[in-house]
């Protein structure tokens, strides 16, 4: 994933400019912060519980609120609290429904490395949100190389399965590097909060694309936690664009 982004990066980069800024202290907060998230990501999934990890993670859209107060003096009403809690509810009930046994499970482990990764994530949207001339895609590029690279020194029984090769290859290639730069370049053009709650769309589509693919009917809880996200993420689509309508006639009228 790491060499594509940065392979798609340098294809149609136009400005030296872009090329000073990779190697500057912002790159390398970037780079270390996208690394953090892949590692603490993936330490929580497998020593913790799944369920635990994603509720923690759900937390994206409200650090991004609070970055954006704090940081790009953003200015958030009492009906876009509600959304992103409601929102946060739904993924809740999407991942509750699981068979998977949490008794043995490390509740503290696992909610601190979903905490960790949302507030990596929250940053380098806020990051890229504040410096709108900021090449963020070679530095994600850097910290996703360099978390495989620590993954795969640290993976002692490491043992390739040819099976696999192709849908890794699919997923190195094409559905990772181009699913991570829409979304790292989202933030520059939309609120950090409006691209963390389309990032938890993925509790939404993910249960759809399992039925159609691997015939594997999602439950009704699953089914009822999707729509309230669906709905929720809706909403603060409408709510951001009446916005906007209002702002334009406002300048025109001006």
């Amino acid at each position: 994933m790491g060499p594509t982004l940065f392979l798609i990066w340098y294809s149609f980069v136009k400005e030296k400019k872009e090329i000073i800024n990779f190697f500057s202290f912002k790159s390398l907060i970037v780079a270390i912060l996208f690394c953090t998230q892949s590692i603490t990501f993936t330490v929580g999934i497998s020593e913790a519980s799944v369920l635990i990890v994603l509720t923690a993670i759900a937390t994206v859209p409200i650090f991004a609120a609070f970055l954006s107060i704090f940081f790009l003096k953003q200015r958030y009403f009492f009906s876009d609290w509600i959304c992103m809690l409601v929102a946060m509810v739904g993924v809740i009930i999407v991942i509750s429904d699981t068979n998977e046994n949490m008794q043995n499970s490390n509740f503290f482990l696992g909610g601190l490395m979903g905490i960790l990764t949302a507030l990596s994530i929250a940053t380098i949207f806020t990051i890229t949100r504040k410096f709108n001339d900021f090449s963020i895609i070679p530095s994600v590029s850097v910290g996703s190389f360099s978390s495989g690279l620590i993954g795969l020194m640290l993976s002692f029984d490491f043992v390739f399965n040819v099976q696999v090769y192709w849908p890794l290859i699919l997923m190195g290639i094409f559905v990772l590097p181009l699913s991570f730069l829409f979304l790292m370049l989202a933030p520059k053009y939309i609120d950090t909060s409006f691209v963390s709650l389309i990032l938890l769309l993925e509790m939404v589509f993910a249960p759809i694309l399992v039925w159609v693919f691997v015939d594997e009917k999602p439950t009704l809880k699953m089914i009822i936690g999707a729509i309230i996200v669906f709905i929720s993420v809706l909403f603060y689509i409408f709510k951001q664009y009446s916005k906007s309508k209002k702002i334009l006639i406002l300048e025109n009228n001006l």
